[in-house]
């Protein structure tokens, strides 16, 4: 997998038949490079690199982008903040999502991210839903060294666990494509976890 210079991004499709996932993987090619394709909870999963650094992702109606951490600007940033702030999630319901995301990954991969990463925030996750389409979509904007830890299995047990607690909002008059919220997973609350 590359390292830091580019955005690295899983796609993870609605399920297909063999046949369908051929005809997929063609149709992304001329715009893409496919590193590998895999299957995961019987979805095809095709890992890719697209060549204008941007690739959407989806699962079972779900966009999931995967990026090397540091890509998104201090305006984006600060239009996050502003949204965050406005938004209705109590402090018990984003400790539920970081709890959520804990338990996924499981003590093992958490603490060897801790071993990795020396940052006060180790990974930045990114909930929201598509303006025009209401569909939730998730950013993980995390470090190269986790990008690698990380499995389909992983993004599949983060996706479906935090749609299934319907934390998704749908987005205001920002004239943006997405609207987000962060979900910032602290080093000092990743230790607390591991201790408990």
């Amino acid at each position: 997998m590359k390292t830091c210079k580019i955005i690295i991004s899983l796609l993870i499709c609605i399920p297909y038949i063999t046949s369908q996932a051929t005809s997929d993987i063609k149709e992304h090619a001329c715009n893409t490079s496919i590193l590998k394709v895999d299957t995961c909870y019987k979805q095809t999963i095709i890992w890719e690199q697209s060549s204008y650094n941007h690739t959407k992702a989806y699962m079972k109606g779900y966009e999931v982008i995967l990026k090397d951490t540091n890509k998104l600007t201090r305006d984006t940033e600060d239009l996050y903040k502003q949204e965050f702030l406005r938004c209705k999630y109590n402090i018990d319901g984003i400790k539920t999502i970081e709890r959520t995301i804990y338990n996924c990954l499981g003590q093992e991969k958490m603490q060897k991210i801790v071993s990795l990463e020396q940052k006060m925030v180790l990974l930045k996750i990114y909930i929201g839903v598509n303006k025009n389409g209401n569909t939730p979509t998730m950013i993980f904007d995390i470090p190269p060294t986790i990008i690698q830890l990380l499995t389909c299995e992983d993004i599949y047990n983060i996706t479906t666990s935090i749609t299934n607690k319907n934390l998704f909002k749908k987005p205001s008059a920002f004239g943006l494509d997405y609207i987000y919220f962060p979900i910032l997973l602290r080093r000092k609350d990743v230790l607390m976890w591991l201790k408990n």
